[in-house]
């Protein structure tokens, strides 16, 4: 297709009617159809200039303004223009038909959809890689998407304008190992030493993944001590004393030497989903889940709990953190007490 003419004026390229612009609008849904021509938002006017599908030129004084200028009055007028033309640019190359927004997302429709009879399936959130990725800003765009009716897609552009897209969601997530610590923890009794327990009597929990056994011994992890404990199961420190979930708590706290709420609020959590966590030490998470007896099966997931407005979680981090479950072959989950969120490298 032949390049247009457009000249740029306030923030936006006007295209005079033609049957080139006819094209431009029939075929790739780009601008707003008036009277005068077409009007071109800078993201498109920028994209169809790369492609060379279009010459801009300022409107006073008709000097040619390049891709680069272009982007520049972009980005003096919308903070994130510069990560927003990049998504947008990616998406575009796609073969998708994109549309920008007033607000930091953008409109993505199904590939050979017609925007004029058909509504935006996804919504697309470009985000900087430095940015923050912790459970607050995840939810936000959920939150946004579903609002919308449309699929959340966070599209992350790092330090060499590479764009990485993650499916995000809420965790619906349920496995077949019910929880037994409701009808059998209150028969039970464990000594909590300072890293862990050791059940002293078993009235079945070892059946539903309760523990470690070694020694004859069977001990259980501070998330597992107290969760059993919260149950009814009887606490008692290495001189009888009868102890509490709050023991359990401060001696968490003490051996992470961080929040620990988010993590032992994350082992209920998947507990209640009759799933099993066990330590994600060997990954470098806070657990690996089990949908089913750990000893019959893989943990098909890995958890990671946060605080949800976790302050030093970057979407690097988010990044390493799906690399990680894609790598192993596994689903990733962030968790924050405000519940789980599923995260997924994914290509449109």
């Amino acid at each position: 297709m032949a390049s247009v003419d457009g000249y740029l004026e306030d923030g936006r390229v006007l295209v005079e009617a033609s049957e080139a612009t006819d094209q431009l609008q029939a075929k790739g849904d780009y601008g707003e159809p008036g009277y005068e021509g077409l009007k071109l938002d800078l993201h498109e006017a920028a994209y169809l200039v790369e492609e060379d599908r279009l010459v801009v030129r300022d409107a006073d004084s008709q000097a040619l303004v390049p891709v680069d200028k272009l982007v520049a009055e972009g980005t003096g007028r919308w903070e994130d223009f510069e990560t927003q033309h990049l998504v947008y640019r990616e998406y575009r190359s796609r073969g998708f038909v994109v549309h920008a927004r007033e607000d930091r997302f953008l409109d993505g429709y199904e590939r050979g959809a017609d925007p004029a009879h058909a509504s935006p399936s996804t919504l697309i959130a470009p985000r900087g890689e430095a940015e923050p990725g912790d459970p607050a800003h995840l939810r936000e765009i959920v939150a946004e998407a579903e609002a919308l009716g449309r699929q959340p897609l966070l599209a992350v552009v790092d330090e060499e304008s590479d764009v990485t897209y993650y499916e995000i969601d809420h965790a619906h997530v349920t496995g077949e190992v019910p929880d037994a610590a409701e009808d059998v923890a209150d028969e039970g009794e464990a000594l909590l030493l300072r890293r862990r327990a050791i059940l002293r009597q078993d009235p079945g929990l070892a059946e539903a993944g309760y523990g470690y056994e070694s020694g004859g011994q069977r001990y259980l992890s501070l998330p597992e001590a107290r969760h059993l404990a919260q149950a009814g199961l009887d606490l008692h420190g290495p001189e009888g004393d009868a102890l509490d979930t709050e023991a359990v708590d401060q001696r968490t706290q003490a051996v992470n030497e961080e929040d620990a709420e988010p993590a032992l609020a994350a082992y209920s959590w998947l507990r209640a989903s009759d799933l099993v966590p066990k330590t994600g030490f060997k990954y470098g998470v806070n657990y690996r889940v089990y949908d089913d007896e750990p000893g019959e099966s893989h943990a098909p997931y890995l958890v990671q709990a946060l605080s949800e407005d976790e302050d030093t979680w970057t979407l690097r981090d988010l990044s390493g953190f799906v690399r990680l479950t894609h790598s192993v072959n596994k689903q990733g989950i962030v968790y924050s007490p405000e519940g789980g969120l599923m995260v997924q490298w994914t290509r449109p």
